[in-house]
């Protein structure tokens, strides 16, 4: 398939705004790579989009944003994987049985 004409100025502008579904971004994504005529209009998407925005200072979510998020697609959030401090005694303590075979063993 060969974008061409106000096709491939429509799929180039959905692309750069972000509105393609997942299987069509991949296929786009693909032609990407293969085809400067392609690239090329993307790229002038993406340069007149960024117009938009220039001036606009970027915003932090709240930090409760993702959760909201996942919660509403219905995923549970990350497991913690414990107390930081939990990990670096278990490691300094490897460390330190490491030294004592090292220095039992050596000659």
């Amino acid at each position: 398939m060969k974008l061409q004409g106000r096709a491939l100025e429509q799929v180039a502008a959905a692309y750069a705004l972000g509105t393609l579904s997942s299987r069509a971004r991949r296929r786009f994504e693909c032609l990407l790579q293969r085809d400067i005529q392609i690239r090329r209009a993307w790229q002038q998407w993406e340069q007149r989009l960024s117009e938009f925005t220039a001036d606009i200072p970027p915003v932090r979510p709240p930090d409760r944003a993702w959760a909201d998020i996942e919660k509403k697609l219905g995923r549970k959030p990350p497991r913690r994987t414990g107390n930081p401090l939990r990990w670096l005694l278990a490691a300094a303590l490897i460390a330190a049985i490491s030294v004592l075979v090292w220095w039992n063993v050596r000659p």
